[in-house]
């Protein structure tokens, strides 16, 4: 059973072309971002975790839907976070 996690949004110092790039070529096999830097899609491999994104100027929100039942939204968005960290 699917469960619809609440958006969230991190923060970046970066262009979000050259971030989103950069974590496309850093989280290879394990995260993939499709899109540009304005929208898109993103998966998290491991955990079977899907959604969209969307760049508001320096923000990037979230929105996921987690398909492995005992995998808390929040551990999702830690796994997302680290990528984005320092960017």
């Amino acid at each position: 059973m699917a469960t619809t996690c609440k958006p969230f949004s991190v923060t970046i110092k970066g262009e979000p072309a050259a971030v989103l790039e950069e974590i496309k070529k850093a989280g290879k096999g394990k995260i993939e971002i499709k899109g540009n830097e304005k929208k898109g899609s993103i998966k998290v491999v491991k955990h079977k975790v899907t959604g969209t994104y969307k760049v508001t100027g320096q923000k990037i929100t979230f929105e996921l839907v987690e398909d492995e039942w005992y995998l808390s939204c929040s551990r999702v968005e830690d796994e997302i976070a680290k990528y984005f960290k320092g960017k």
